[in-house]
């Protein structure tokens, strides 16, 4: 969805569990294919597990994520989502 879409949007991607080797998978893509990837806001809303993998802090550094962690308020993901929508240019 977000390689076709035709307007900037904003990802909450989550990593526990079943998307552990997903996540680092789907960075690698967005930093290889920036010009695809580039329009779209990422925000990662993560356990703690996300310290303990240091190929995925590279990539969330790399790609200037930000990363909610698990569990958070609805406010914290309001602040994020807000701070993502100014990074696209939608607010």
């Amino acid at each position: 969805m977000l390689r076709s879409s035709l307007h900037p949007l904003i990802a909450v991607l989550f990593y526990q569990g079943i998307t552990a080797d997903f996540l680092p998978a789907l960075l690698e893509l967005a930093l290889d294919q920036r010009d695809t990837w580039a329009p779209h806001a990422y925000v990662i809303n993560a356990s703690w597990s996300v310290q303990q993998n240091p190929r995925l802090q590279s990539l969330i550094a790399q790609l200037g994520i930000p990363v909610i962690p698990l569990p958070s308020t609805v406010q914290q993901l309001l602040t994020c989502l807000e701070g993502a929508a100014a990074r696209i240019g939608a607010v």
